[in-house]
């Protein structure tokens, strides 16, 4: 075949349709050239678009070859910009301005920790103390980033259902891991804090329930004899749980009755006279203390003060025998201020009594029973009774009413 017969053999060669052109043999070759890929980028799984750029870090591994990194770049060309400036800052020994270092995972237990450390000094340390033993015996083993707010919020559902939490107690545990992700999030050991996601509980602070006598005598009655110098202080010394289980025996003056409280929750000191049966309730807790430093010593360690957990399973069983409902260890605070302001104290007498520095804070406290609630406007009676039961009575007290308004006038 001539020179003018091939020619025209490959024009009619390259006129044959695609679909003829491969029933016959004929490959139709592509002009496009591979794509060339840079060295030190990889696409990760193949066919998937998602470019990694791969470089060695400066460290190396144990059999001493040099330990290779992957960056996710996304797309081809990006891959490509970042892998020319990770050879450059190589070069300059600047990598760690390119691609910082890892954030190393820290545990709950290391950020619970640092969270204490920051409240050293406030009122409620000690509090948070056990409360923070608490919460790393719950989450302590996960990593901070990875703990969810659902598996916090159920965790803390159930310590409050078993424990009959009052919804202050669940708020301050809250507020507790809230506090240690907030500091976390300042190291920059974390970039997430799930707690915004647990709800809070709403608080009541206007609930007042306390003890009426014939109550106080039940209690007193189905309790443990060996206990029963806790409620007997609990009442006549109306301080808070966490007080009540932290006195020493130092701050005790049997002699000249008086007591000194440590720090309290508004951060004073608080001194506190012995009545009677406070006297007498500190003399049987003496013998039964066998010489430790803590009036409420710890029943597995002396060394250690009575945990703020360690009266509920025998006080519970004490109110269930007696009948009593709705009545928290908090309550006796409640109960004794109740019975001052009943018993005619005034609201400055209650206020010392609780240590509140504010009227308006004891004023909650002075919520009188029905009884004696009804005795007072019986005093009407007295004036004016129109139900006729007390008619004599009435009539007399109208004229020594009369005659002392003719004196005074």
């Amino acid at each position: 075949m001539d020179d003018h017969a091939k020619t025209t053999g490959n024009r009619m060669e390259t006129n044959i349709p695609a679909a003829v052109s491969t029933e016959i043999g004929i490959e139709k070759k592509s002009k496009r050239k591979p794509q060339r890929r840079e060295r030190g980028i990889r696409e990760i799984p193949e066919g998937s678009g998602i470019w990694y750029v791969t470089y060695a870090d400066g460290t190396r591994l144990a059999n001493g070859r040099p330990r290779i990194r992957f960056r996710k770049a996304g797309t081809y060309a990006n891959a490509v910009k970042l892998r020319h400036k990770v050879k450059t800052a190589a070069n300059e020994d600047k990598l760690a301005e390119i691609i910082p270092p890892k954030r190393r995972q820290v545990t709950f237990t290391e950020i619970a920790d640092a969270a204490l450390k920051y409240k050293e000094g406030k009122p409620s340390y000690r509090s948070d103390m056990f409360r923070i033993k608490q919460l790393k015996e719950w989450f302590g083993s996960h990593f901070a980033a990875s703990l969810k707010w659902d598996t916090i919020e159920a965790r803390l559902f159930e310590q409050e259902t078993e424990g009959e939490w009052a919804h202050s107690t669940y708020n301050k545990y809250r507020s507790l891991m809230s506090l240690a992700y907030r500091l976390a999030i300042k190291r920059k050991e974390v970039i997430y804090n799930p707690i915004g996601e647990v709800e809070q509980r709403e608080e009541d602070n206007s609930r007042v329930r306390f003890l009426t006598v014939p109550e106080l005598g039940k209690l007193r009655k189905n309790t443990p004899p060996e206990h029963l110098p806790k409620i007997d202080l609990a009442f006549h010394l109306g301080l808070r749980k966490g007080n009540q289980f932290r006195l020493r025996w130092v701050d005790v003056d049997l002699p000249s009755r008086r007591l000194v409280v440590g720090r309290t929750k508004n951060g004073e000191v608080h001194y506190k006279r012995l009545n009677n049966s406070a006297l007498a309730a500190f003399m049987a807790q003496e013998q039964l203390s066998k010489g430790s430093e803590w009036v409420f010593p710890s029943p597995d360690d002396s060394t250690k003060p009575l945990s703020e957990s360690g009266c509920r399973k025998w006080f519970a069983t004490a109110l269930k025998k007696a009948g009593i409902v709705d009545f928290h260890w908090h309550d006796w605070r409640h109960t004794g201020a109740s019975h001052l302001a009943m018993n005619g104290a005034s609201l400055k007498e209650i206020m010392e009594f609780l240590g509140h520095k504010t009227v308006v804070m004891a004023n909650r406290y002075t919520h009188l029973s029905p009884e004696y609630q009804l005795k007072t406007v019986g005093r009407l009676d007295d004036v004016f009774d129109t139900s006729g039961r007390n008619e004599g009575r009435s009539e007399q007290v109208s004229e020594q009413t009369a005659e002392t308004h003719v004196i005074v006038n």
